[in-house]
C-alpha cells in the first residue's frame, strides 16, 4: 500500500548555511523573515516502511511538518522510518530534535529510523552532534 501526502510549500528555494544549520551555500544566518521558507515534506507508506522526504529549510518554523509526517507513518503501523535529506537546503537544532523524537517513538515500537540522501554538510553536523552513531545512514553521502 502506498499513500502520498504533501503539506506546506510556499515555492521558495533558499540556500545557505545558518549558524545552527546546514546547507550547500555560504555562511550566514537564518533570519526570522526566512524561517521555514520553502519548507515542505512528503510521506508515504510502503509496507512496513514509512518514507518521509524533506524539502527546503527545516527549522523551528517548519519542523512541525516533520513531526506530523512521523506521526502519520507511525499511525499506519510502520516499523522503519526513512527520512530523505536529498532536497534539504538548511536544517537546524529543531530538525535534529525532531529526528531524535522520531527515533525514540520508532525504537519504542521495535523499529529504526534511517537517514538517506545525506550530503557532506549534513553528515558533518550529524558527526559533530554524535547523531551519526545514533541513526543508520543509508546510501552514499553526496558531495553537496
Amino acid at each position: 500500500m502506498t499513500r502520498d501526502d504533501r503539506i506546506g510549500t510556499n515555492g521558495a528555494a533558499p540556500t545557505g548555511v545558518g549558524s545552527n544549520g546546514v546547507g550547500p551555500g555560504s555562511v550566514g544566518s537564518s533570519g526570522a523573515g526566512s524561517s521555514g521558507a520553502g519548507a515542505s515534506a512528503t510521506s508515504r507508506v510502503d509496507g512496513s516502511r514509512g518514507v518521509i522526504v524533506l524539502h527546503g529549510e527545516i527549522d523551528h518554523a517548519s519542523v512541525g511538518e516533520l513531526d506530523a509526517h512521523v506521526a502519520k507513518v507511525l499511525a499506519a503501523g510502520v516499523t522503519e522510518v526513512a527520512v530523505s535529506f536529498g532536497s534539504v537546503t538548511f536544517f537546524d537544532s529543531a530538525c535534529l530534535a525532531a529526528l531524535v523524537r522520531a527515533r525514540e517513538a520508532v525504537v519504542e515500537r521495535g523499529g529504526r529510523v534511517v537517514l538517506s540522501d545525506v550530503n557532506r554538510y549534513a553528515l558533518r553536523i550529524l558527526e559533530l552532534t554524535g547523531l551519526d552513531a545514533v541513526f543508520a545512514i543509508e546510501g552514499q553521502v553526496r558531495a553537496s
